[in-house]
């Protein structure tokens, strides 16, 4: 998401001698990562509108955003009885327990390879996993995090009943939701999506497609007040990852058809 800030102050320097010609705002959050709740979702409520989003963080390689997964994010907690690691029948292992349920909790997801090549469904992350002090004691607590994404709004309540359910035959278990965002479609009725995939084939024969998100993004705070968000991103990959990457000659020819867009979109009559 770096280079759309690259992008946005490229834009302010290329058209400040001609800003008053045109209508459009950025806006800089930090906290997307972390649900967006203090950065777009405060502003939207705040009241700032606008009759289409420039997004560049879902969709991939030329291909715009037509919806993404949402996310349900939990917190597992697990009770047990503390003893000496050398006597196992006096305690009550909490990470043993942790383990038990997490496994039956995996089994609710498609395994992999699933068959699905855009692998449209759910799946669960365990990101995080703490307990115990001692190899040598039986640790009493223990905690884990999962990450979810899925696809619908129905299939989350189907899911989170399951989970209930398999709460109830963990008596040392306990569930929270940390996190829910709901999935989203993207609302295209306004044509701005054929707008920008009609500049980037003019300029250099980019051809756009459709492309659904696994990761949701701020898009959504837009979406659901029917504000229409073009997502679309250049050649790039290794999201969140080490060798995290991107095409600078590509993203090059994405300014300038962003640009044009902006230009088009915002122009003042």
């Amino acid at each position: 998401m770096k280079f759309a800030v690259a992008c946005y102050l490229k834009l302010l320097e290329d058209l400040s001698k001609k800003l008053p010609r045109y209508d459009f705002g950025i806006m800089l959050t930090s906290d997307e990562e972390i649900g967006g709740e203090e950065g777009v979702k405060y502003l939207v409520a705040k009241g700032y509108r606008s009759k289409v989003v420039f997004i560049p963080d879902g969709g991939q390689n030329w291909d715009i955003e037509k919806g993404a997964k949402g996310v349900l994010e939990l917190e597992v907690v697990s009770k047990g009885i503390s003893a000496h690691g050398s006597r196992t029948w006096l305690g009550g292992n909490a990470i043993t327990s942790l383990m038990g349920f997490l496994d039956r909790i995996q089994k609710l997801f498609p395994q992999e390879p699933c068959g699905d090549t855009i692998h449209w469904h759910a799946t669960c992350n365990v990101g995080v996993i703490e307990g115990g002090k001692a190899a040598n004691q039986i640790p009493d607590f223990a905690k884990a995090q999962l990450s979810i994404r899925i696809p619908s709004e129905s299939q989350t309540k189907a899911l989170l009943k399951k989970i209930r359910a398999l709460e109830k035959k963990f008596p040392s278990i306990k569930v929270a939701i940390v996190h829910a965002t709901p999935s989203f479609r993207n609302d295209f009725k306004l044509s701005f999506a054929e707008l920008f995939s009609r500049i980037a084939k003019n300029k250099y024969g980019i051809k756009t497609g459709l492309d659904l998100s696994h990761g949701t993004s701020d898009a959504r705070f837009f979406v659901q007040r029917g504000i229409p968000a073009v997502s679309v991103r250049p050649q790039g990959g290794g999201h969140h990852g080490e060798n995290e990457w991107i095409d600078l000659k590509d993203l090059e020819r994405f300014y300038s058809v962003f640009k044009d867009f902006v230009i088009q979109v915002s122009q003042k009559t």
